[in-house]
């Protein structure tokens, strides 16, 4: 009898593995925090090398947004206020931030192929400059939370950098860089 407990022992757990791995792998995703909070895992050391070099370009400029593009390629207009302020992005230390009305940011990662993961908006409540600002800064949050992919686009050294930004639904954005002025006084 021993000796039939002591195999069963031993077979009992490659029998159990799969259905143990099984349930953990599930109950993993219990445990795991809100999607969002973190970027995937999914960046291998060449993305993370590129990475770190197209990051340090975008933090060493302003993102102005120049044109915003629907899934047909057709200009939209509506991406200014009243208020004559344009949609300004910033780029610095993995945050992506926005501040036409009230300051907002998202914690973002580069990732494989020129994809972008962004994660939940962070907002400053502040009072704006009227109706068409918040409704503005609002479209703005909106629309990066469906951010996708990027491209980042140096000429021959004369013009600023570009970006394109591509968000799930297709639309487009293509913004001009404004180098930071980074003077210490």
């Amino acid at each position: 009898m021993a000796s039939s407990s002591g195999s069963i022992a031993r077979v009992l757990p490659r029998c159990l593995a799969p259905l143990v791995i099984c349930c953990f792998g599930s109950m993993q995703g219990l445990a795991a925090e809100p999607p969002g909070l973190r970027p995937p895992a999914d960046a291998d050391l060449v993305a993370r090398v590129e990475g770190k070099f197209v990051s340090a370009l975008l933090d060493a400029f302003h993102w102005d947004l120049v044109q915003a593009l629907d899934a047909d390629g057709i200009e939209q207009r509506d991406w200014t206020s009243d208020s004559g302020r344009d949609v300004r992005l910033h780029f610095s230390g993995g945050q992506l931030g926005s501040s036409l009305c009230s300051a907002t940011s998202f914690s973002y990662a580069l990732l494989n192929r020129h994809r972008i993961w962004v994660g939940i908006p962070r907002s400053e409540l502040a009072g704006c400059g009227g109706e068409s600002l918040m409704r503005l800064q609002s479209r703005v949050v909106r629309q990066l939370t469906g951010l996708d992919a990027y491209a980042l686009r140096m000429e021959d050294g004369a013009e600023p950098p570009r970006l394109d930004l591509v968000f799930r639904d297709a639309s487009r954005w293509q913004l001009k860089g404004v180098p930071i002025s980074r003077m210490r006084h």
